[in-house]
């Protein structure tokens, strides 16, 4: 439904037994996705071609998830057919992501059951290798501006003091 509706699209259920269905919805012309656990929204997504490949963007979101604890190693994602129906991409773009996901250590294909977070993954760690990555891009963007780290701090803290909470600085 075009005017703010949704349709779930599957459940699975994670090792120590969440049960999780995944949704996609139009909202205002823009699409978005969900994971709800027990009434619990977890988790809200756009794909947006004009940032790059979609299965970069699908392994850089599940990789979130995992920073953020959303879900934790040892927990099984729902199969590729399920992906492909919520992100609305081909089935080859959520194989991509999971192959993207499986080479940067973040996943383990188990034969016959499926695609796992890998039980010996620390969270911490990959949040720390998200936070990196996320400066060097931006540090990228500063150079290409012409400006230095200094000034590109000052802005950081500018903007992030407009944004913050009263009492939070």
């Amino acid at each position: 439904d075009r005017n703010g509706g949704s349709k779930v699209f599957g459940s699975f259920t994670k090792l120590g037994g969440a049960r999780f269905q995944w949704a996609r919805g139009i909202s205002k012309g823009e699409s978005w996705i969900s994971i709800v656990c027990t009434s619990i929204l977890v988790h809200t997504m756009n794909l947006e071609p004009e940032k790059g490949p979609l299965f970069l963007q699908i392994a850089r979101e599940i990789s979130r998830w995992v920073a953020r604890g959303d879900l934790h190693p040892g927990s099984r994602l729902p199969p590729v057919r399920d992906l492909a129906k919520i992100f609305r991409v081909n089935p080859n773009t959520i194989v991509h992501a999971l192959e993207e996901l499986e080479r940067r250590g973040i996943t383990a294909v188990r034969r016959g059951l499926g695609t796992y977070i890998r039980d010996d993954l620390d969270p911490d760690m990959l949040k720390r290798a998200l936070l990196e990555e996320a400066i060097r891009e931006f540090l990228d963007e500063v150079t290409g501006l012409g400006l230095s780290p200094e000034e590109a701090l000052a802005a950081l803290k500018e903007v992030a003091d407009v944004g913050a909470p009263e009492g939070r600085e």
